[in-house]
């Protein structure tokens, strides 16, 4: 499972990639498709065939011919495990048992599903949750898993190998989306075998950018930031002048949470001090080292500690997660933080409950005016795998095409399986997610278009449905506003619009799977890593225990992972 030389060069020209689809796109809006995802954003580049119009409902084919939304008759069993968001939602008399995509998998492809076992919370708890479930070798047929799982997992002999199944039953809209950056599909290889399906998700909307109040800008008489020193200065005022103007000093310039990188978090802070932590990135010599323990992450910790001290960092943020922040956020507690395109979705009921409150979305500042570029991470992180031993393994297949034909293909419909009029996030409900990697993008453009006064005739169903709610904004529905906020002209989209065509997009150099040292020592590194730097935001660390730091992650275990990482991307090149 290593990254390919030819796919990790394409990766790091993707830009050229991206514009020359973009080019055709908007020459031919009609060939786009797109949907809903978990983040409650919209959009894929429907590049389907004729071959790929909807199957579903038909009965499985026999012989050479096989049928990849065919049904089974008799029906089957398969037994999956999940998680389930908190913030997930069901309408009265629907669980994760009972819903639209459970009935689209029993009706359409004649798959029943059974959980062996759910999650509600936290990726932690699901996955201390499916180690168990690991080591003690009691399975269901389908589980999702990250890469070091997926690794030990076929070390073991616990898998069932996928080549055979891809290649049978992936449908031309789901091989169009796996095939067009062949690293995510490699990345699922161990020894060239097929050891899962990859999650891919969207490409550049990983990339933090910066969220101000602008209403707050403006009560205080404030211009929109060119520079982090005039963040700074905004920061300062949100703090200490009453933005709010309620009487009282209760706001904070910077939301952060406990988790540091966990959205809305400090990789955005850190990008603007060109630092990139969670990214393996060249240094001045060449070589590939890791963000975390970049010279540059030390002068923006500094800053962080100053900020904290001046008052302008929340004291209790080391104990609170994404959830509460985002809600003090609504709540209008804060003024600016780091986050990514969907972070309007989950503040919109501070638009709701005060109309005044406005957020606006920004490019990443810059500390020196060198132009920052935004950290984008790998678009997969999971993996749906299968047991060994599995009856039906290409089972997994047929639901994954399933789940892009009814929201990115020809046969979609966002309303079924999306987002529902209600606004039921209806698209958690699905087991395996698939999605192009530029699709919110493209989807974005298209619909700025038709808002800036082209024919939205030419927008797909799921476009169409996106903007006319951002129409219904403009006429008032404030439960909207997050919607206009993420694909309208001038929201968040604009944003990766602009990193996208200025080559503002920084992609980490390894991709590949965990290294044998990485599988020993990371999560003893990351904990590290968290704590040390808590403590120096804190105040309760000098900044000389960065260095400590530095030298401490080598020592155990870094320096290791470092010299694999090179030599893995030495035989790839």
């Amino acid at each position: 499972m290593k990254p390919g030389g030819k796919t990790m060069e394409k990766r790091r020209n993707w830009r050229l990639v991206v514009s020359t689809l973009l080019l055709a796109s908007c020459l031919a809006a009609t060939a786009c498709s797109s949907s809903t995802n978990g983040t409650g954003n919209v959009g894929a580049t429907n590049v389907a065939s004729e071959t790929n119009k909807a199957s579903a409902g038909k009965k499985e084919s026999t012989g050479d011919k096989i049928d990849p939304l065919g049904k089974y008759d008799p029906p089957i069993n398969v037994s999956v495990a999940t998680l389930i968001d908190q913030a997930t939602k069901f309408r009265d008399g629907e669980s994760i048992e009972n819903n639209n995509w459970m009935t689209a998998y029993r009706e359409q492809l004649g798959i029943k599903v059974n959980y062996n076992w759910t999650v509600t919370g936290t990726i932690e708890q699901y996955n201390q949750k499916l180690n168990i479930t690991i080591a003690s070798n009691e399975l269901p047929d389908f589980v999702t898993v990250n890469a070091m799982q997926m690794k030990q997992m076929a070390e073991s002999g616990q898998l069932a190998e996928l080549n055979e199944v891809y290649e049978k039953y992936a449908s031309p809209l789901s091989k169009s989306i796996f095939e067009y950056d062949a690293t995510a599909l490699n990345s699922a290889k161990i020894d060239g075998k097929l050891m899962g399906l990859p999650f891919v998700s969207a490409l550049p909307d990983n990339a933090p950018m910066l969220f101000i109040r602008t209403d707050w800008l403006k009560a205080l008489g404030l211009p929109e930031p060119k520079t982090m020193d005039d963040l700074f200065a905004i920061m300062d005022a949100f703090t200490n002048r009453d933005p709010d103007g309620n009487q009282r000093k209760d706001t904070y310039g910077l939301a952060l949470t406990k988790g540091l990188y966990e959205m809305p978090g400090l990789k955005g802070f850190f990008n603007a001090y060109h630092a990139y932590p969670t990214l393996w990135v060249k240094d001045d010599a060449g070589k590939t080292v890791y963000g975390e323990v970049m010279p540059q992450m030390k002068a923006a910790l500094a800053k962080l500690q100053a900020l904290y001290k001046s008052g302008q960092i929340d004291p209790e943020f080391g104990v609170k997660d994404a959830g509460k922040l985002y809600e003090e956020i609504a709540m209008g507690k804060f003024g600016v933080f780091f986050g990514l395109d969907w972070a309007p979705i989950v503040i919109k009921a501070g638009k709701i409950s005060n109309p005044k409150m406005e957020w606006k979305a920004f490019p990443l500042p810059s500390i020196d005016g060198k132009v920052a570029k935004a950290s984008t991470p790998f678009n997969v992180s999971q993996y749906v795998v299968a047991r060994k031993g599995a009856k039906n393994p290409e089972a997994v297949m047929k639901m994954m095409n399933l789940s892009v034909e009814k929201l990115f293909g020809e046969s979609a419909e966002p309303e079924v399986y999306s987002t529902g009029k209600d606004g039921i996030a209806i698209h958690k409900y699905r087991l395996f997610q698939l999605e192009h990697p530029l699709k919110n993008l493209n989807q974005s453009l298209h619909i700025q278009a038709a808002l800036a006064g082209s024919n939205p005739s030419a927008l797909n169903a799921a476009e169409k449905l996106t903007y006319q709610r951002i129409l219904d904004y403009q006429a008032g529905d404030l439960s909207q506003w997050s919607t206009e906020r993420v694909f309208g002209i001038g929201g968040a989209f604009s944003i990766l619009d602009e990193y996208t065509k200025n080559n503002r997009l920084l992609l980490s150099e390894y991709v590949g799977t965990s290294t044998p040292t990485m599988v020993d020592k990371k999560a003893t590194l990351d904990k590290m890593e968290q704590e040390v730097f808590t403590k120096i935001i804190m105040g309760t660390s000098t900044m000389d225990e960065f260095d400590k730091y530095v030298d401490n992650w080598h020592r155990l275990g870094g320096s290791k992972i470092t010299e694999e990482v090179n030599k893995a991307l030495s035989k790839s090149r």
